[in-house]
């Protein structure tokens, strides 16, 4: 590793502690920049300009404002989010839902987890769980995070494997209450090529589950338009769990 670090931007050379005391001061700045703008946000709409921006939501706009306008009637007060990203859907959730009090948020390493502590209401709890959502070590966590109390909504949208996605349904909608949602993300079947591969290279089996679990309770969709691939958000209402609430 180099003993000083160029910065093309100003023409300087700054040893390791001036570099950092710059990094620091350049992230002190933008925080600040995103906070003024963050404060001016007081819709739905204003919510989603300013993730799409800076946290890049891998979301279809029609389907999450309508899920979330959905979410507020529900009025959750503990969300679980299962695969983070750069956190856009998680800061809508929180932001976007008056009755949230606490967010967990599970990823194997939950990016931009700084700025978000900064970014939401002082009446919502934000904490970050890193490692596989599935694990014993990370339900644990969560279930110590939880501190006894049930979820009122679940959002799925790590592994989108079949396999992946059914283990993360199977470890936390126990801990879902009765009469609670899980929400699935892409629940809409993805192209395939003629040979049966996957058009964007990776596997997208969320579909499968979505049709194995939707018909057995209430559940309600999200879908932009019916000729999409992939994409799409389902809710289905957790029937089974003792009364937690």
């Amino acid at each position: 590793m180099n003993r000083y670090y160029i910065s093309r931007f100003k023409g300087l050379v700054y040893g390791p502690k001036e570099y950092a005391l710059y990094l620091k001061q350049c992230f002190n700045g933008e925080l600040a920049r995103m906070q003024t703008e963050y404060g001016a946000c007081t819709t739905v709409a204003q919510h989603w300009d300013f993730a799409l921006k800076h946290f890049a939501p891998c979301q279809k706009p029609s389907e999450i404002l309508g899920f979330l306008e959905w979410a507020k009637v529900e009025e959750p007060v503990t969300i679980v989010e299962i695969g983070v990203a750069r956190g856009g859907t998680n800061y809508l959730l929180r932001n976007c839902i008056p009755s949230v009090e606490h967010m967990i948020g599970i990823d194997y390493f939950p990016r931009n987890t700084r700025l978000h502590r900064k970014l939401h209401p002082d009446s919502v709890k934000l904490d970050f769980v890193g490692g596989q959502s599935a694990g014993a070590t990370t339900l644990a966590e969560v279930k110590r995070l939880l501190g006894g109390k049930p979820i009122d909504l679940l959002f799925i949208d790590g592994d989108h494997s079949y396999e992946g996605a059914m283990a993360d349904y199977n470890a936390y909608s126990p801990l879902v209450r009765k009469g609670g949602w899980i929400a699935f993300h892409d629940i809409v079947p993805q192209a395939r090529k003629a040979d049966g591969s996957y058009v964007n290279g990776f596997e997208i089996d969320v579909d499968r589950i979505w049709g194995e679990l939707s018909p057995k309770t209430e559940s309600k969709e999200f879908i932009d338009s019916p000729d999409q691939h992939s994409y799409g958000i389902g809710v289905l209402r957790e029937a089974n769990n003792a009364d937690q609430s």
